[in-house]
């Protein structure tokens, strides 16, 4: 292997013959934006089409480069080194690289931004793991994929997987020789609603994608999430590349009920944690019958819950994941104050101005507030059908699309009222030096990244 790429030996990342683990930062919300994350209303396409309608398309692109110039930069990077974070995850939609209306004609200057990156990540010696984190159609029915129907329907248009495997082939070959790639994440959290057959659909695909990228490169790793929001490995086949690693997703407020948790000693939580993790996540598929090394791409915790008890699950999950080989991505680096190691402060302009726009400041209780409108919508109308778990999921999610669609437009009603000349400042809120940082979260990664 060459020198300062990241290879596979077993169940370890190696990095020049030594043990290598992830310790990092996805820079999530934004290449690819989540309402909940920016505060402000609807999905990806929703945003950037009002920003478009308000104030044209040529400013509304002036406006969005200012956001990313702003969001990650130089100052960004040297914070990371100091906390000696060696490692991020950058999530990206596809349309960085394709217009729905040409959708087989590669936007180039989609690799501008990649590159700007890269380059600063690898001037601080950080590597980069590239993500694929909204597809045509969604992968999944969720925001996160810029899916605005609430229905996963890339798995069911052979075009839009197309589109990604041809992708993934462009980005292979750029980037084959780059030491500081890591490695390709090839799909965010793939979902399919039929679990019957959804890890044969993925398992299908990722063989696809994978053909397509040893084509031009056999120097990087790439990494298959499991199926089901990244927990469910059980159903992949053992693929026969030396060069395939796993990911999951393991966030412990989901599992968790806060006031029970706060009733355990600290012995108790770390093994109520630990037991949640391997409970839910697919940890042992991985390591004993995958015999492959294991990245949890992401965890974190949430700034709407007390910090006492944010920190604490935290700080045990790192430890749990440091105690049993799982290499790990903090989510996220940066945001307008959920969830964020860094964040805009509360007195921002970016935050004064949409604080009455959006619905999302606690996404918890949205959630949940649609779980219970599904439930009633069922009984009352086919009763018969419930309690149909899977039929409460897709109406649960058909829900929360139409929420995005109506309160984008609040957004539309809010920037109205911007003139542009000021609506292009609000970006400065996400400089490094505007932010507020999460003391507490970065103190607990600067704990176990200075043991290195």
């Amino acid at each position: 292997m060459k020198k300062n790429f990241i290879s596979i030996r077993g169940t370890d990342f190696v990095k020049n013959e030594k043990k290598f683990k992830i310790r990092g930062v996805a820079i999530g919300s934004f290449l690819n934006l989540e309402h909940f994350m920016l505060k402000i209303a609807g999905v990806e396409t929703d945003i950037k089409g009002v920003f478009a309608e308000i104030y044209g398309a040529e400013k509304s692109e002036i406006f969005w480069k200012t956001f990313r110039s702003c969001f990650i930069n130089e100052k960004d990077f040297e914070f990371m080194k100091k906390i000696n974070i060696n490692t991020i995850r950058l999530p990206f939609n596809y349309k960085l690289f394709f217009d729905d209306n040409l959708p087989f004609m590669l936007k180039k200057e989609g690799f501008l931004e990649l590159d700007r990156i890269i380059e600063m990540a690898t001037k601080y010696e950080i590597y980069v793991i590239l993500d694929l984190h909204a597809a045509p159609g969604g992968q999944n029915p969720d925001w996160h994929s810029d899916n605005s129907t609430g229905e996963p329907l890339f798995w069911k248009f052979f075009d839009f997987q197309q589109r990604i495997i041809n992708l993934w082939g462009e980005i292979a070959k750029r980037y084959k020789n780059n030491p500081y790639i890591l490695g390709y994440d090839i799909l965010n959290e793939p979902v399919i609603e039929n679990r019957e057959i959804s890890g044969k659909f993925v398992n299908d695909f990722y063989k696809k994608v994978l053909r397509e990228i040893r084509k031009f490169d056999r120097n990087h790793i790439v990494f298959l999430e499991g199926d089901f929001y990244a927990s469910d490995t059980t159903s992949f086949e053992i693929l026969d590349d030396p060069l395939v690693a796993y990911s999951v997703h393991y966030y412990p407020f989901f599992f968790t009920d806060i006031e029970h948790y706060s009733k355990l000693n600290e012995t108790e939580k770390k093994e109520w944690l630990k037991s949640s993790l391997f409970n839910n996540v697919s940890i042992t598929d991985v390591f004993n019958r995958l015999k492959r090394p294991l990245w949890c791409g992401e965890t974190g915790a949430l700034l709407s819950f007390p910090k006492s008890y944010s920190e604490n699950q935290l700080q045990k999950i790192l430890e749990i994941f440091e105690e049993n080989n799982i290499s790990w991505t903090i989510w996220t680096y940066k945001d307008a104050g959920c969830m964020g190691i860094l964040h805009c402060k509360d007195e921002s302009p970016w935050v004064k101005n949409f604080e009455n726009v959006n619905a999302y400041r606690d996404f918890l209780k949205d959630f949940n507030a649609a779980t219970k409108l599904a439930l009633e919508f069922i009984k009352n109308i086919s009763p018969n059908l419930f309690p149909n778990i899977e039929l409460i999921r897709k109406v649960k999610f058909k829900l929360l699309s139409i929420r995005d669609m109506t309160t984008s437009e609040n957004l539309k009603l809010k920037l109205k009222e911007i003139p542009f000349e000021k609506v292009l400042t609000l970006p400065e809120s996400f400089l490094f030096e505007n932010c507020e940082m999460w003391n507490g979260a970065i103190n607990i990664i600067k704990k176990i990244t200075s043991k290195i």
